[in-house]
């Protein structure tokens, strides 16, 4: 029984904490993970995390806690490792995030903030009150203007900030990521408003959902 998944034993000790992303989690009391596991669904290469435990970033990924806005662009800190409790933004394609001897804190109420960022354990209806969560519309993925009905699952997270924008794009802080506009045809071009430009000027745009600039 002591070696059964997700079996907290008398003396407050899980031998093996296997969690899935989108299924609810509650941990009634503070105990230690002997073994933990997370498995983490992402979405075009994207997505938002909280797990209750402290784990290092998987070869993959890339993790960034969302500390700001400045019109409609989030400014972000890359991490190295990934905080109990508080959620992040991931960039990559690895998806399992482990640890062990891991502390896993009694489940707070409500939801867990780090930064911009506010994640849930589970299901939770979103604020429509200057909020965002992360979607791809189309061919482009960022934080949109939440709606009403808007639900964000289990170890997922929605974002808060009172930009005003229909949609909020990321800035990782990369020299390589802000290149020239260079249109073909059939190239889609935005502005951070979100809508289509024919012809773009000088400025910052969204090209094949990257930051370039012309």
């Amino acid at each position: 029984m002591a070696n059964t998944k997700n079996v907290i034993t008398s003396d407050k000790v899980c031998a093996n904490l296997e969690l899935t992303d989108e299924k609810p989690f509650n941990a009634p009391v503070a105990f230690t993970a002997t073994s933990a596991k997370f498995t983490k669904t992402m979405n075009a290469d994207y997505g938002t995390m909280v797990i209750p435990f402290t784990a290092t970033v998987p070869e993959g990924v890339e993790a960034y806690e969302i500390t700001a806005s400045n019109g409609e662009v989030l400014t972000t800190n890359k991490v190295e490792e990934i905080t109990a409790n508080k959620p992040v933004m991931l960039k990559g394609s690895g998806n399992v995030f482990t640890a062990s001897g891991a502390a896993i804190a009694a489940t707070a109420e409500g939801v867990q903030t780090n930064g911009l960022l506010s994640g849930v354990y589970t299901a939770t209806a979103v604020p429509t009150e200057n909020t965002y969560v992360l979607q791809k519309q189309v061919e482009d993925v960022n934080f949109y203007k939440a709606i009403s009905g808007l639900t964000v699952n289990p170890f997922r997270a929605y974002l808060t900030t009172a930009a005003g924008a229909a949609r909020l794009t990321f800035d990782f802080n990369e020299a390589t990521g802000i290149k020239t506009v260079k249109t073909t045809e059939g190239t889609e071009v935005y502005n951070l408003q979100g809508v289509r430009v024919a012809n773009p000027t000088k400025g910052l745009y969204i090209v094949n959902g990257k930051k370039v600039i012309k």
